[in-house]
């Protein structure tokens, strides 16, 4: 079924799609069942925000892309709010197949990164993530190590690539020595750190 049944890879970057857009074509696709068998979607470089990262939630939450191994979210303006958005999809079953997800460039903070975290250690969120790649939102070492005890608590339990490059992580005044330590010990299975 669908316009393109057999369409495995949709590159849609550095398109300009909004909320509204992203909500229309999402429509489409669902409508259709376009997406059926894509593998690979990039939507890096479309500043839809936190609206429009819940339309596409909506959609991934009702597995409209079942096989969906990659997907990127890089520089769309996403912030907090917009992984609070893409909590549903994140903790359900339509992202199971899931490899790699790009974060990068969405100014996301620690908050943000915590509640990732959060959401990954609930039951079967996001079992086969292999990348995460978090560069360029203004974390912290707080939000390194948010990561490290959600995969202590058994979340991403496949993750062996973490991109975590043009960040602050140097410098967090909440890790003064009477916080202790920073333990990255959770992140036992990676085999790729950028920092």
């Amino acid at each position: 079924g669908g316009a393109m049944p057999r369409l495995e890879e949709l590159n849609l970057a550095l398109n300009m799609f909004s909320a509204d857009g992203l909500q229309t074509l999402a429509s489409a696709a669902a409508a259709s069942g376009a997406l059926s068998n894509l593998t690979w979607l990039g939507l890096a470089a479309n500043r839809f925000g936190a609206s429009g990262a819940a339309t596409l939630a909506g959609a991934l939450a009702q597995e409209a892309t079942p096989q969906l191994q990659y997907l990127d979210l890089g520089t769309t303006a996403l912030g907090y709010e917009g992984i609070d958005a893409l909590a549903p999809a994140i903790i359900s079953p339509g992202l199971s197949a899931l490899r790699e997800l790009h974060f990068d460039s969405n100014n996301i903070g620690d908050s943000g990164v915590q509640e990732f975290a959060a959401l990954t250690g609930q039951p079967g969120a996001l079992p086969s993530l292999e990348v995460l790649v978090f560069s360029a939102n203004n974390l912290r070492a707080t939000g390194l190590g948010a990561l490290a005890n959600a995969t202590l608590r058994g979340g991403l339990p496949k993750l062996t690539r973490l991109f975590f490059s043009a960040n602050r992580v140097g410098y967090s005044p909440s890790f003064a020595p009477a916080a202790g330590p920073l333990r990255l010990g959770g992140l036992r299975n990676l085999v790729f750190l950028s920092l």
